[in-house]
Formats: structure tokens, sequence, C-alpha cells
């Protein structure tokens, strides 16, 4: 049983799991293409044919493809303390930490 992507102008429409490349093909009427996990294919994802790859859609439009992998257009900050997240509006990485206030107290459970 193999892992198969359905492939459309490049895209994965969808993806199935069959016997072998020739039933996954018979079964959708389209092109498939045996994935594994250290290749994963998801629906949305381009097909590179040429290197067998599938890329995974961009998660922002300002985030460039370099060396396979998405890549902002400023790093994301070095400070582990903070969460981060990116503002695809501003461009840029906004910490998201949640506010803690030490004075409250945790309210003991009840019986």
């Amino acid at each position: 049983m193999g892992n198969f992507a359905v492939i459309e102008n490049g895209v994965v429409t969808n993806t199935l799991l069959a016997d072998s490349l020739a039933i996954a093909e018979e079964v959708t009427g389209k092109t498939c293409v045996e994935y594994t996990l250290d290749n994963a294919a998801s629906i949305g994802s381009s097909y590179d044919s040429d290197r067998n790859l599938f890329l995974q859609p961009s998660p922002y439009p300002s985030w460039t493809l370099v060396d396979d992998v998405w890549t902002p257009p400023s790093p994301r900050p070095t400070d582990e303390s903070k969460v981060w997240s990116w503002n695809e509006t501003d461009k840029e990485w906004v910490d998201v930490t949640p506010d803690f206030d030490p004075s409250i107290k945790p309210t003991p459970p009840t019986e």
C-alpha cells in the first residue's frame, strides 16, 4: 500500500492510499505520484517533477523560497523568551507573548 498524490497542472489536488501507482491512476483518472513522509504531499502543495519534490504553499505572500524553504523578508527575532508572530500587513515580526501578572494567584480547587 502506498501514498499517492493526484497532480493537476503541477498542484496536488488530492491524496490517496492505493496498492500501486497504476491503481491510483485508474481510480482517479489523473496523473499520480507516490510520496513518502520525507517528501510529503498535501492538497495545495506544488510538485516539481524535475526534482520529484513537493513544495508547500507559501505561508505569506511576502515570503520567498530559498533553498526549498519559505523565508520571511526579515529574520525571526532570536529572543526565545518571547512568542513571535509574522504580521503580513506590516511585514514584520510582532511580540505576542501573553502578559503575566505575578500578583494573580491561582484559585485552589474546591471539593
